[in-house]
């Protein structure tokens, strides 16, 4: 799933908001929201965000920086009540964290959405307009995909190598050579 756009909305007058509709499909049933970076707040898939808790929870116990990045992280996800029209009231410490007051922007950035107070937003993004700093900011996102593919490529064979020594594959055994067996040699 992958998500793309912009879209400016506001909070009705009781504080509630709805996801627009062109990312609602997306998002499927359930989402969750948690504090973002930059002064924003993400929203999940209910699949993506339970990934992204899984991956979290990986973290070492053992170690006191690990454990609490983890509870930092981890204390913000909210998985909000949806009524029948898709509204629903954002938790106050992130609605505060987002610097919303009443309109707010809902970014489409791949995988997530990301929600914004918008006076903040645009604070933020104010150089789009920008050439050279747009082609600079390209070029850094084209190093960051790349190191991700790299790492990802990695995580697969790592992924694969384990996979062939839980099936029981000894990967460093000398391989056994193995006899044809022609018919027309074997005698009755």
């Amino acid at each position: 799933m992958k998500f793309g756009g912009i879209k400016r909305t506001c909070l009705d007058d009781r504080g509630r908001m709805r996801i627009p509709a062109e990312f609602r499909k997306e998002l499927g049933e359930g989402f969750c929201l948690t504090r973002g970076t930059n002064g924003s707040i993400y929203v999940f898939p209910a699949s993506e965000g339970e990934r992204v808790r899984a991956l979290v929870s990986r973290m070492s116990i053992l170690d006191a920086e690990e454990v609490k990045l983890t509870v930092k992280f981890l204390k913000n996800f909210d998985y909000p009540n949806v009524d029948e029209q898709n509204r629903f009231v954002l938790d106050q410490n992130l609605k505060k964290r987002a610097k919303i007051d009443k309109e707010l922007v809902v970014v489409g950035s791949g995988a997530f959405l990301t929600i914004w107070g918008a006076e903040w937003f645009d604070y933020v993004f104010n150089d789009d307009d920008d050439d050279e700093d747009y082609d600079a900011s390209m070029k850094k996102l084209k190093r960051f995909v790349d190191r991700k593919a790299e790492e990802l490529a990695k995580e697969e064979r790592v992924l694969a190598v384990t996979a062939e020594a839980d099936a029981g594959v000894d990967r460093f055994a000398p391989k056994e050579s193995v006899e044809s067996e022609d018919p027309v040699e074997q005698e009755d």
